[in-house]
C-alpha cells in the first residue's frame, strides 16, 4: 500500500508540474551541478572508501501563484555500483496566496540552527551510509509531505502532514563503513510503517521573530528513523514505534557573537538493548545544545557547541550510554578575496575522548568551478562513536561545477 500511495502522490505532483498547456506560459529556469568526489583510506591497505560522480538537474517553473520545482540526481557510484542510478531528489509544487504558502511533494525540511548535531532537526532523516563524513546538507533526505506555512508580522506558523514514512539510511553490507550485523541470527525484513493514513507523521512549528532574538517551538509526532530488534522465536524482528518530540529554539545576536540554544524532549524513544538476548525498550530522553558563534571580522568565523543526549531511567543492557556529552569546534577563514576557504570542524565525546576532525580547503577557480581537498581524522577509543572508525581515517577530493 505504501508503494501505491507513494506512486499516486508523486505522479499527482509531477503531473501538475509538467502539464504541457501552462508550461509554455511559465517562467522557467534550469540549473544544477556536476561533481565528482573520491576518498582514500590513509592506513594500509589504502582502500578507496568512496568514489562517485553525480549530476543534479534542477528545473524551476513559475506561473501566477504557482511555482514548481524538481531536482533529479544521476549518480554513478564507482565503488558500490548497486547505488548508482537516477533518483528524484526533490519535487514539489508551491501555491502562494497572501501570507500563506502550501507546498506539496518531496521536500527537505530543516529545523533549528545547530551545526552537525541533531536536536530539533528531526523531520528529514539522514543518510549515514558514509557515517558523518559529509555535510548535513548532503546527508538530509527528502520526505513526501504537505507543508503549509503562514507568515505574520510576529512569526511563522508551519504545519506538516507526512503520509509516507521515510527511514534513514545505514551503510550497506559491502560498504567500508559497515560495522557488522547481528552475528548468525536470522533477521526478518523490515516491516516499516506503510499505511498513509494510520501511520502518518504530523508536525507543528511556530517561529517568533522578536526584537533582538528569535524563538521557536515545535511538536513532531513521528516514528524512530531506524528499527530496533527483538527476539521472536528463532529470528530477530525489526520494531518501529511512535515518538512524540517537543522542541524549543532560541538565538540572540550580541555584537560580534550569536548565542544559540536548542532543546528537545523525546517521549517514547525506542532504544536497542542486549542482555542475554536482543530486546527493545521505550525510554524518554532529553537532548539539548548550547552554541556560540563569533564573527571577529577579517573573514574569520569561529563556532563552539556543547550538547547532551540524556536517556531518562536508562536501566541496564542498553546499547547507548545514559548520557552522551559532545563538544564541537569550528574555525574557518576566507583568503584571496574569498577565493580560498580553509576550515576545520571537530567533534569530541567528552567522556570517551574519541573524536573526529574534518579539515577542508575549498578553492574557487572561476565563478562556477570549485575544488575541494580535505581529510577526516578519526581517533580515540574504539568503543566510541568516532573511535570505532579510526581505521577509516581518509583523505578526499571533490570537484564541483555549477550551471
Amino acid at each position: 500500500m505504501k508503494m501505491v500511495f507513494t506512486t499516486i502522490f508523486s505522479l499527482a505532483v509531477l503531473g501538475i508540474q509538467l502539464l504541457p498547456a501552462p508550461l509554455m506560459a511559465m517562467d522557467t529556469e534550469f540549473t544544477g551541478f556536476l561533481e565528482t568526489r573520491h576518498n582514500a583510506q590513509v592506513k594500509s591497505p589504502n582502500d578507496i572508501l568512496a568514489s562517485e560522480t553525480l549530476a543534479r538537474l534542477e528545473l524551476t517553473a513559475c506561473q501566477g501563484n504557482f511555482t514548481a520545482f524538481g531536482a533529479v540526481n544521476l549518480s554513478a557510484n564507482h565503488l558500490l555500483e548497486d547505488e548508482s542510478g537516477i533518483r528524484l531528489h526533490e519535487g514539489y509544487l508551491d501555491y502562494a496566496l497572501g501570507n500563506t504558502t502550501i507546498r506539496a511533494g518531496r521536500q527537505i525540511i530543516i529545523w533549528g540552527q545547530s551545526d552537525g548535531i541533531r536536536v530539533v532537526d528531526n523531520v528529514s532523516p539522514l543518510d549515514y551510509s558514509e557515517n558523518i563524513t559529509r555535510d548535513f546538507d548532503e546527508m538530509r533526505m527528502a520526505v513526501d509531505a504537505l507543508n503549509l506555512q503562514y507568515a505574520s508580522g510576529w512569526g511563522d506558523l508551519q504545519l506538516l502532514w507526512i503520509p509516507i514514512y521515510k527511514s534513514g539510511e545505514q551503510p550497506s553490507k559491502d560498504s567500508p563503513w559497515y560495522l557488522g550485523g547481528y552475528g548468525d541470527n536470522e533477521v526478518l525484513p523490515d516491516n516499516e510503517p506503510d499505511d498513509p493514513f494510520k501511520d502518518s507523521e504530523l508536525a507543528l512549528r511556530y517561529a517568533l521573530y522578536l526584537s533582538g532574538m528569535d524563538l521557536a517551538f515545535s511538536y513532531f509526532y513521528t516514528w524512530n528513523d531506524f528499527p530496533c530488534y527483538q527476539r521472536s522465536g528463532t529470528v530477530l524482528e525489526p520494531v518501529y514505534d511512535r515518538i512524540h518530540i517537543l522542541g524549543a529554539e532560541f538565538s540572540k545576536p550580541l555584537g560580534e557573537f550569536v548565542f544559540r540554544v536548542e532543546a528537545a524532549y523525546f517521549a517514547g524513544s525506542l532504544v536497542q538493548g542486549y542482555d542475554d538476548d536482543y530486546f527493545t525498550s521505550q525510554k524518554d530522553r532529553v537532548k539539548w545544545l548550547t552554541g556560540l558563534d563569533w564573527y571577529p571580522g577579517n573573514d574569520w568565523t569561529l563556532s563552539w557547541q556543547y550538547a547532551q543526549n540524556h536517556i531518562l531511567n536508562s536501566g541496564s543492557g542498553l546499547s547507548e550510554n545514559k548520557c552522551t556529552k559532545t563538544v564541537t569546534l569550528s574555525i574557518s577563514k576566507d583568503l584571496f578575496r574569498e577565493k580560498l576557504t580553509l576550515s576545520a570542524f571537530g567533534y569530541m565525546d567528552i567522556d570517551i575522548k574519541d573524536r573526529l576532525v574534518r579539515l577542508t580547503a575549498e578553492y574557487q577557480f572561476i565563478d562556477n568551478l570549485e575544488v575541494f581537498l580535505g581529510t577526516d581524522i578519526f581517533a580515540g577509543d574504539r568503543t566510541g562513536s568516532y573511535g570505532r572508525y579510526k581505521d577509516n581515517t581518509q583523505v578526499w577530493t571533490k570537484i564541483k561545477y555549477h550551471f
